[in-house]
């Protein structure tokens, strides 16, 4: 399964609306979820990235998982970490995988560098993020 991800950050309703009917407009008959993230004036590159995991559908294990590689651990490193086994944690990696529509590790950490670097930068209310 492949996802889209689009942020609109603007506090116009009607900018936002207007943005969603567009979007259903380009994606014809293709399923369209639509979800709601709050975002303080401040921007939480980190509290948005895990809003967006939880909207993926990843579990509290899942985006520990995450979030642990975020930090550099390995899988064992991960496994310990969590009190799972290494092949419990590798197990998490494939649904993490299919959930985010990323084929492995790398696909994962480059879409979380490209993530943060465009909430960071505003640029992704420019563009479409993630395929």
């Amino acid at each position: 399964m492949t996802h889209t991800l689009v942020i609109i950050h603007d506090p116009n309703p009607d900018t936002v609306a207007t943005a969603v009917a567009t979007i259903t407009t380009a994606v014809d008959d293709r399923p369209l979820s639509v979800h709601s993230i709050a975002v303080e004036e401040a921007v939480d590159v980190d509290g948005i990235v895990e809003a967006l995991l939880v909207e993926y559908g990843l579990n509290d294990n899942e985006r520990a998982q995450v979030w642990l590689d975020d930090q550099g651990l390995t899988r064992k490193q991960i496994a310990a970490r969590v009190g799972l086994t290494v092949a419990t944690v590798s197990v998490y990696w494939k649904f993490v995988y299919e959930k985010i529509g990323v084929p492995n590790r790398s696909a994962l950490r480059t879409w979380l560098k490209t993530l943060r670097r465009e909430l960071a930068s505003g640029m992704v209310s420019q563009r479409v993020v993630g395929e």
